[in-house]
This record gives structure tokens, C-alpha cells and sequence, in this order.
């Protein structure tokens, strides 16, 4: 996981970075649009009563093919959230790259990866 907020100026350099990452994970954002604006696989985290352009169930969005929809099951649960992103990353890890999801932190809101490409 990185943060480069520190060192990212504008949105051009949003899009420059995205444009390196294999899959972008975020929240409902600017990052999250501009990233399916980009055809980058991105996963999105919504809260459990998200904005209307999300729909009320569906995993995937008519606007961004490759974006993948995680959504809250309950108000306030991304523990849960964060469990479903690990199993997937897992899977997609499982598939091709030499790294694992060991764990989700204990607040629920950040997972911790090891390794890194085979």
C-alpha cells in the first residue's frame, strides 16, 4: 500500500500515477471515477447508502467496465467491506502474482499485503 498524496500536486499527476498501478482500491472519489475513466481495474468501497449512480445492489457499473463495486451490508460495517476486498485480492493474487493478503488491520480499514511480484 502506498500514500502518495504528499507527492502527487494536481490531477494530472493523479492520472500519471494511476496510470502505473495495476489495480487501484479506494473510496466513492474523484480517484476512484478518474481510474475508470482510465479502464484501470479499480475497486470502490461504498458506504451502505451510497450515491445514486451506484445502484442499490449491483457488484459492477454500466460506466466503468472495469470498476468492481464492494458495498457495505450495514451502516458502518467495513470490517465486512474489508473482508470481501481481502478475499478478492487473495483470488486475483492467487492468479498471478508472487505476494498475500496476511491480514486485515484491526480497525477494519486497511489491509496488509506481503511480498511483492514473482
Amino acid at each position: 500500500m502506498i500514500d502518495a498524496s504528499s507527492r502527487v500536486k494536481d490531477f494530472a499527476e493523479t492520472a500519471a500515477l494511476i496510470s502505473t498501478l495495476d489495480l487501484v482500491i479506494c473510496s466513492d472519489s474523484s480517484v476512484a471515477h478518474l481510474a475508470g475513466a482510465m479502464n484501470k481495474d479499480v475497486w470502490v468501497l461504498l458506504c451502505y447508502l451510497p450515491d445514486w449512480r451506484w445502484g442499490e445492489s449491483i457488484t459492477t457499473t454500466p460506466w466503468y467496465p472495469k470498476m468492481r463495486l464492494f458495498r457495505q451490508t450495514a451502516p458502518g460495517d467495513w470490517a465486512g467491506v474489508m473482508l470481501r476486498v481481502k478475499e478478492a485480492l487473495e483470488q486475483r493474487l492467487h492468479e498471478g502474482v508472487g505476494c498475500e493478503v496476511s491480514d486485515v488491520d484491526a480497525s477494519g480499514e486497511a489491509l496488509i499485503v506481503k511480498g511483492g511480484r514473482s
